[in-house]
């Protein structure tokens, strides 16, 4: 009886024993899938993070290009403003100028006639 006892005994700690390895095969098996997981969430991670920094050296860069634009429309608003105020001296130019032109022909109309009357006065006189 002791010998079956044990032999019970010694079948009951082998499978326990086999128990215990399927266990053990089991939670091995499941702490790779954990550490295969795990690396892929640190690819994932990193892969966010760089896709963060690229985004957020493009929000820079394209802040930096609205900057520059601002300032170039400022500076074509003023160079547009500089051109129409020379435009507008330009036409308050030309118009005294057309003024002073017509001045000019009165006067050469008035010395015309004036010549005129001085050569008729001598021609009378002669």
């Amino acid at each position: 009886a002791d010998q079956r006892d044990m032999e019970h005994t010694v079948a009951k700690l082998q499978k326990v024993k086999q128990e215990v390895a399927a266990s053990k095969a089991e939670l091995e098996k499941e702490l790779q899938d954990y550490e295969r997981q795990k690396l892929e969430y640190e690819k994932e991670l990193e892969a966010t993070r760089t896709a963060k920094e690229m985004m957020m050296k493009s929000r820079r860069e394209a802040e930096r290009e609205r900057r520059g634009c601002d300032e170039a429309r400022r500076r074509f608003d003023y160079e547009l403003r500089k051109w129409e105020e020379a435009g507008l001296q330009l036409e308050s130019f030309k118009s005294m100028v057309l003024e002073e032109r017509n001045n000019v022909d009165e006067e050469r109309v008035r010395w015309e006639a004036t010549r005129t009357a001085v050569a008729a006065d001598r021609l009378r006189w002669e």
